[in-house]
């Protein structure tokens, strides 16, 4: 994808929206709006503030038609102002950096482990694997939070989920796979808009440390089966060759 001038300008523009200037200026609607309603309306003898010319004259008796549609207009044109600003800025706020990062949408295999534990009351199964011994499995959650770009401290396997589906056929001892989506830029000219350095090490930090994960039990074959059950037939016979050796005293 493509970054255009267009979207630039609109992203400068979102910024600028989001700042403290922002909030000055609708401070100074506010301010202006109100004083220019109080001050014609004082001046044209109400309805609000209305100036008797003398004893027997009843306050704002003839200005309140005179003045309604002017003073109506001034209270609603500054409204109408601050529902631009702040519609404009709602609609800003969607665009989109020049270096973005996006999960990619090609799922890559980063680890195969095996289940040593799972806890049915929170969700989560720990999951040991060539790097992560007994000592400190990865531990994946059901539904799990993920990590994103802006999370301050990013862990390694940080985000590791398991779907529902997954998670209730896993028992322990289960050899599980770990798929990701690795992060990549949202658009191939980012470079051509200032200084990404900052986007490139997130990059690299969160595609290092494996994050949001996904766990896939692994299907045994027909091959390791038989071959389970072939040395589960060996394990039980050295059993009971063992208890008959006892036996005899042996």
């Amino acid at each position: 994808m493509e970054y255009t001038k267009l979207n630039y300008l609109l992203f400068k523009m979102g910024n600028l929206f989001n700042s403290k200037l922002f909030m000055i200026v609708v401070a100074l609607v506010i301010i202006i709006g109100v004083t220019l309603f109080f001050v014609y309306d004082y001046k044209n003898d109400g309805p609000v503030l209305s100036r008797p010319n003398d004893h027997n004259e009843q306050k704002g008796k003839h200005s309140k038609k005179r003045n309604g549609k002017t003073e109506i207009w001034l209270a609603v044109i500054p409204v109408i102002i601050l529902l631009v600003l702040f519609g404009t800025r709602m609609a800003l706020s969607h665009a989109s950096a020049p270096d973005t990062i996006v999960p990619s949408k090609t799922e890559k295999k980063v680890a195969t482990g095996k289940v040593v534990w799972v806890n049915n009351s929170t969700g989560k199964v720990g999951i040991t694997t060539k790097d992560r011994k007994d000592d400190n499995p990865i531990v994946a959650r059901v539904n799990n939070i993920p990590v994103t770009p802006d999370t301050p401290l990013i862990s390694s396997y940080a985000g590791t989920s398991i779907s529902n589906k997954q998670f209730l056929s896993l028992t322990v001892g289960d050899n599980v796979k770990i798929n990701v989506h690795p992060y990549e830029w949202l658009y191939k000219n980012h470079d051509e808009y200032g200084n990404d350095e900052h986007a490139s090490h997130v990059i690299s930090m969160l595609n290092q440390a494996k994050v949001n994960g996904e766990v896939i039990k692994i299907k045994a074959d027909s091959h390791t089966k038989k071959n389970s059950n072939k040395n589960l037939k060996l394990n039980r016979a050295k059993a009971q060759n063992a208890t008959y050796s006892s036996g005899l005293g042996y």
